[in-house]
């Protein structure tokens, strides 16, 4: 333990928080000797025998239950390569649970692994760029008229439960949606949510068409869909530019969706954007990150969280390592600190890069992109090998 302390106070002294005290870095350390150290740098700082864990071990043992994870974060979560092969893999040692949450239409710029869209007209709308109210994820589709909005997997679903994020235009306005087996079901607005945000249940087969019966303009955020079996159900919800701030333009209740998602842990995978945000107010960061993680305790007070240190990122790309943005060493200070003072996991995706100066490495192997920022498929999915073995290790731990 006494070798774990000297790197963090070598880490400390070449480059200390900016702007936040020393008591912090000495709080670091008690927190530190109770850290149970994982292979490929996964770290927990919380119990190990937390209720989300032992589910999480479960799966391991061959129990007959669901796991479901949510990865919310910005365009490393977006593009969906990252996400998609921690889905894919954890889902082949663990079971396909099915597909999860996903946005209700395909936001431009974005991808979504699990699911294609075809629409004739419908508005979307993120909360990177639109002043809307949104619920969890961040992400509206406005139907146009009696225009058809079409959700299509991109691998065959069977009879699927499924949960529909809706908010109604009036009173008497209804929604139709049609399933793959022929279904249909007209949705009504539940008593007194005319202009509100609810939730509702259906059991169907996608694909699934939606299509407002009277031409009345009708909100759909994030669908949840999932199958009949046991295993991994893994969602993914980031937008392009996204910084963690971007919570606090979700609607006041989005925390109450988080809670109907039943998530049993939770992925934050945030921090490239702030890095390069100048001037960086280490404070009120801090205070945002202790603010909304204890949020998700209360919402989800048996689920785990997992913290993603932002990756290695580059300002510029001249001279051997490039120049690092400059406020990442600062969020990524914060992200660990939290991670600690929360008890939560952490993973820093530098470190399996081989930290600081790997970047330009990344890109000279074609893993990332020469914006010294992105990173390709091949090099997402090479850093997400490394955190998929360290949760299936997890897993298997004791």
């Amino acid at each position: 333990m006494n070798g774990i302390k000297n790197h963090y106070v070598q880490y400390f002294r070449r480059r200390c928080l900016p702007g936040i005290k020393i008591m912090i870095l000495l709080a670091c350390f008690g927190n530190v000797a109770a850290a149970q150290n994982l292979p490929d740098g996964l770290i927990n700082y919380g119990s190990n025998q937390q209720i989300w864990l032992q589910k999480w071990r479960g799966l391991a043992k061959g129990e007959n239950h669901k796991f479901r994870i949510i990865q919310l974060g910005d365009s490393h979560t977006a593009g969906d390569y990252f996400s998609d092969f921690l889905r894919q893999s954890l889902q082949a040692k663990f079971g396909d649970g099915g597909i999860g949450w996903i946005y209700p239409n395909h936001v431009k710029g974005q991808r979504s692994a699990v699911m294609s869209y075809e629409h004739q007209g419908w508005q979307i709308l993120t909360s990177r760029r639109d002043d809307a109210d949104f619920p969890l994820g961040g992400v509206v589709t406005l139907s146009q008229g009696k225009q058809s909005l079409h959700l299509i997997p991109r691998k065959a679903q069977g009879a699927s439960a499924i949960i529909l994020t809706l908010l109604p235009p009036r009173q008497g306005s209804s929604l139709l949606v049609r399933d793959a087996a022929g279904q249909r079901f007209r949705l009504l607005e539940e008593k007194g949510t005319a202009k509100q945000w609810f939730h509702t249940y259906l059991k169907a087969t996608p694909p699934l068409s939606f299509q407002s019966a009277d031409g009345a303009q009708w909100a759909l955020g994030a669908i949840n869909i999932e199958n009949e079996h046991k295993g991994v159900v893994y969602s993914a919800m980031g937008i392009n530019g996204a910084q963690f701030s971007e919570v606090n333009k979700w609607r006041m209740g989005w925390l109450q969706d988080l809670k109907r998602s039943r998530a049993d842990l939770v992925i934050l995978a945030y921090g490239t954007n702030e890095a390069f945000n100048t001037p960086f107010k280490p404070e009120s960061v801090q205070q945002l990150w202790a603010q909304t993680l204890n949020n998700i305790h209360q919402a989800l007070p048996q689920a785990g969280i997992l913290i993603i240190g932002a990756p290695e990122s580059l300002k510029g790309t001249g001279g051997t390592c490039g120049t690092r943005a400059p406020s990442l060493d600062a969020i990524q200070n914060i992200q660990w600190y939290s991670a600690q003072q929360h008890k939560t996991l952490y993973w820093s995706w530098q470190n399996v890069m081989g930290g600081e100066c790997s970047m330009k490495t990344w890109i000279r192997r074609k893993l990332a992109r020469n914006d010294g920022v992105h990173f390709t498929q091949a090099g997402y999915e090479a850093a997400a090998l490394h955190l998929s073995n360290a949760l299936i290790a997890l897993a298997y731990s004791r």
